[in-house]
């Protein structure tokens, strides 16, 4: 059985289980630590009080004093549910999923776009050695890789944002869901792919994180169970490419820098980047749609128990 309380900073009221009268709980809608003590009256509200930081025990002995109205006993972690809305919504969200998995699809196509230009300048580049003059053939050729490679880099941006997006919305999803044993925060989940050599295997560490504890089969109440879960080899597949599209890809950047490389060395490594590339968004495509279905599944199961919970 529930019974009703109200946050004096947001004024939302939301129910608390009544095991957990006299306890510390966070408000579902401002997120602030109030504290809940029974009312003598019990058709009335709760009395929910603020906490405040820092605060010592004989100041709470203090805030508590003036009557026999607030008494805090104990504290523990609490199961609240929110009246006008749930903690967390009823079904996964899929907007910022749908967004990473058209932006890599949009990228694959103008990958093979890119592949399909440099294809022809490739063919074209055989007139020189045969002493003919294809000038205007080259400046065409040229014209279409460069274009493609603009727009290659312009969706890699809106890419990158899209999918950190994401990312950073899977991991913070596990961490309001309450599951134990994370090792990381939502933020650093996204800031580990900006840092010098971490960004070399701190990511793909994490994307196995977000994949073991979305396990639906392990209950939360089961604390770290989910680390003993196998890891993902789409995971590993879409970072293995991923990290060797980038090296190739750098080989390339190199060579077109340089005045001695051969044109047709160069746009066969350019070639073979943008296909390590075009598999590597197919992994990661995969993997974000067999997270999200982990993670739709997870809420189900997480929703069940908190429902459990307060009619226990």
């Amino acid at each position: 059985m529930a019974r009703t309380c109200q946050c004096p900073s947001c004024g939302l009221q939301f129910r608390v289980a009544d095991g957990w009268t006299n306890a510390f709980v966070p408000c579902p809608s401002c997120q602030a630590e109030v504290r809940v003590s029974a009312t003598e009256v019990q058709a009335e509200p709760l009395v929910v009080e603020r906490v405040e930081e820092g605060v010592t025990e004989a100041r709470e002995q203090n805030i508590v004093a003036p009557g026999a109205r607030h008494q805090v006993r104990r504290a523990g972690p609490p199961i609240a549910e929110d009246l006008e809305r749930p903690p967390w919504p009823a079904s996964l969200p899929k907007g910022r999923a749908t967004f990473a998995v058209a932006m890599l699809a949009a990228g694959i196509m103008m990958d093979l776009v890119s592949i399909a230009a440099q294809s022809l300048q490739y063919l074209n580049l055989n007139s020189l050695q045969q002493g003919q003059n294809p000038e205007e053939d080259l400046n065409i050729y040229e014209i279409l890789v460069g274009l493609s490679g603009l727009g290659q880099s312009l969706i890699y941006m809106v890419t990158a944002v899209a999918f950190c997006m994401w990312f950073y919305r899977a991991y913070r999803n596990l961490k309001d869901w309450r599951i134990p044993g994370l090792k990381y925060s939502a933020g650093w989940a996204v800031g580990y792919f900006f840092i010098p050599f971490l960004n070399l295997f701190r990511p793909y560490q994490i994307a196995q994180e977000i994949w073991k504890a979305s396990d639906p089969q392990v209950s939360a109440r089961a604390e770290i169970q989910w680390r003993d879960n196998s890891g993902s080899s789409v995971i590993g597949a879409w970072w293995a490419f991923w990290i060797i599209a980038n090296i190739v890809g750098q080989i390339a950047f190199r060579l077109s820098m340089s005045n001695i490389a051969d044109p047709k060395g160069f746009t066969i490594v350019s070639i073979i980047s943008d296909l390590l590339k075009i598999i590597a968004a197919g992994f990661a495509i995969l993997m974000i749609l067999g997270i999200q279905t982990r993670q739709a599944a997870k809420l189900d199961a997480v929703l069940s128990e908190t429902e459990e919970d307060l009619d226990s």
